[in-house]
């Protein structure tokens, strides 16, 4: 038996589970479901009339249980020859159905005959050949009218034939033999482009063939170039599949078509670490995760579950949120924990495959379990997370591989904020580190966030840029520049989140750290920001306003809240009474002497200052206030 079909019931699982088109199988006048067995109310016409085709056509199926399929076939052939002979003088319904189930059943013994004797040429060309007798006899013999329609009980035949390989992914041929693969796909399209091309193709088979169709084609791609066609992609995505007959056998066709696109994108960033069609990559899992959602089968099959969450880990990756609000630590923490978890859940399918110890090197596996450490090992280092990684039981399973060696690596010099033995280690593992490039991006720009706050910041009263560039390289050639430092400084600093208050004298590159430089953001405090009605400062304040007259226009219509408390919009207050609540609170301040309340002092100090230029722009903007 061929390596590749050691496992015959997961190579050879049916249908049923995925996609069972027997369900197709329409309806009586009765509304009886007709099945596709031989024999029923015409059982006693056909023992009198032709005994030797009923026993003939058991002994065939008693064969092909026993796995004797030369033998099944020899007796399904002598059902069909004896049909054949029969039909131009009796065409009774009850023995065309035997003639069209003994041509399923030469079908189903090939198929079956595979896992144990291999895919081979003889096979395809016989299977083939017997998909054109069908053709031909259901075009010679099918009756629209007649409840035994052969075209609409053509499902068990297209079950039979598109048999599932679920456990084998587009994104993991590397140590496949392809060779046995290939061939299936060949005879797949074989018998596409034969019942598409054929009269007796009923309409409702349409779409499940076109699937099939273009996934043969995508699949051949794959194991013979490496890639897919970006044509057939867009080709499978553009397949509507609308069938209302039965609603199970429209779900299992977009679960198929939703899978495959999903690992073709999955395949484009194993080889370029980057999907370019990311928006129909995020659709194509919104989709996946609503069916699966739906259907406790699908959310209990783990290739599929496989496949949607381990979409979710690498999109979130590609994903940062556009927040200027928000500090390093805090715009990677989201992203981080839902990643975490996706990928953890990825390890828990593998493990479910049975290929969580598989000794053949896989590279999706290594990226999965490079995912979940190094997200864990974020989240561990921020203190949003308390567990080490390596005390899962899906890591802990995995022994001393090479790979765990090198993670442990990159985690430890993670942890030291080591960040030249971090770029060292990171790079020995060269093709992780380029397909996760975006995380590894996160990484290095966290551990020197890390380091600028908890190494240098609480050390240095003042250091200068180009220390600071010296201090947070990665190596001699990965060296920050002046505005990587700066914009680590900004964005660290943002929302207050910063361990230490700073000040920066871009005059001399110099950055001075302490918790005296916690300031406000305006030159004056509330207690100067001028009144719309200036009739209503005492005389002593006409001076020092009017000397302020250019600025507080501008300060007025640029007023953000910063001089007023918030209004909330209450229940019982209306529409009309809230704004003026608003207004009321913006231009009616009270005036307060700096020098009799020292205690604004501290928030407000009068040696603050702008600069000329700021002033200049007031100038320039006041007259504009009002226009």
């Amino acid at each position: 038996m061929p390596e590749e079909y050691e496992d015959y019931d997961d190579f050879m699982m049916s249908d049923d589970e995925s996609m069972n088109i027997d369900d197709i199988a329409f309806e009586s006048d009765e509304g009886q479901q007709e099945h596709h067995t031989v024999g029923s109310s015409k059982e006693t016409e056909t023992t009198r009339y032709f005994p030797n085709i009923e026993y003939a056509y058991n002994t065939g199926l008693a064969f092909l249980d026993d796995r004797e399929f030369e033998k099944a076939r020899e007796q399904f052939i002598d059902v069909y020859k004896t049909v054949i002979d029969i039909l131009p003088d009796d065409k009774e319904p009850v023995i065309i159905q035997f003639g069209f189930q003994a041509l399923n059943q030469i079908i189903s013994c090939w198929i079956n005959e595979i896992p144990y004797n291999g895919m081979s040429g003889q096979i395809v060309s016989e299977i083939i050949r017997t998909c054109e007798c069908l053709c031909d006899f259901i075009a010679v013999n099918n009756d629209d009218h007649d409840t035994n329609n052969l075209a609409k009980n053509l499902g068990n035949t297209f079950t039979t034939l598109f048999y599932s390989n679920s456990r084998i992914f587009l994104f993991d041929l590397g140590s496949l033999d392809c060779s046995a693969v290939k061939l299936r796909m060949e005879l797949q399209s074989a018998i596409v482009s034969i019942f598409l091309n054929s009269s007796c193709l009923h309409k409702k088979f349409v779409p499940l063939l076109q699937v099939k169709g273009r996934v043969s084609s995508i699949w051949y791609d794959c194991l013979t170039t490496g890639y897919y066609s970006e044509s057939d992609l867009s080709s499978l995505r553009s397949i509507r599949v609308i069938d209302n007959e039965t609603e199970k056998y429209t779900e299992d066709l977009k679960i198929e078509i939703t899978t495959v696109i999903l690992q073709c994108y999955i395949l484009e960033f194993l080889k370029a670490g980057d999907i370019k069609e990311a928006g129909y990559f995020k659709e194509s899992i919104s989709i996946l995760d609503k069916l699966a959602s739906k259907s406790l089968s699908v959310s209990q099959t783990p290739e599929v579950m496989l496949i949607l969450h381990f979409s979710q880990g690498i999109m979130l990756l590609m994903t940062k949120r556009p927040d200027i609000n928000s500090s390093i630590q805090t715009s990677v923490f989201w992203r981080m924990r839902e990643a975490r978890e996706a990928f953890l859940r990825s390890l828990k399918h593998l493990e479910e495959l049975g290929r969580n110890q598989d000794k053949t090197p896989h590279l999706f596996h290594d990226i999965i379990l490079a995912g979940f450490t190094f997200t864990s090992m974020i989240l561990l280092k921020v203190g949003k997370e308390e567990l080490d990684p390596f005390e899962f039981e899906q890591v802990r399973i995995l022994g001393n591989q090479d790979i765990i060696d090198n993670i442990q690596l990159i985690y430890v010099n993670f942890m030291n904020l080591d960040l030249m033995g971090l770029f060292n280690s990171l790079n020995c593992m060269k093709e992780i580190n380029f397909i996760l490039h975006h995380l590894v991006s996160d990484i290095y720009e966290l551990a020197q966030s890390l380091v600028l706050w908890t190494k240098i910041a609480v050390v240095y009263s003042c250091i200068s840029i180009p220390d600071l560039e010296n201090k947070l390289k990665l190596n001699e050639y990965k060296v920050p520049t002046r505005d990587d430092i700066l914009t680590l400084l900004m964005q660290s600093i943002l929302k207050g989140e910063a361990m230490v208050f700073y000040k920066l004298d871009l005059r001399k590159d110099l950055v001075y750290f302490g918790a005296m430089y916690k300031k406000q953001l305006t030159m004056y405090g509330k207690e100067s920001f001028r009144l719309m009605n200036q009739n209503k400062r005492k005389p002593a304040e006409a001076k020092e306003c009017e000397s302020l007259a250019s600025l507080s226009d501008f300060e007025y219509a640029n007023n953000v809240g910063l001089f007023t408390v918030p209004r909330k919009l209450t229940k019982k207050s209306n529409i009309t009474e809230f704004f003026e609540a608003l207004k009321e609170a913006r231009e009616n301040i009270i005036y307060i002497d700096n020098a009799q309340h020292k205690s604004f002092n501290k928030l407000y100090p009068k040696d603050m200052k702008f600069t000329d230029k700021y002033m200049n722009l007031v100038d320039l903007m006041a007259p504009r206030i009002h226009d």
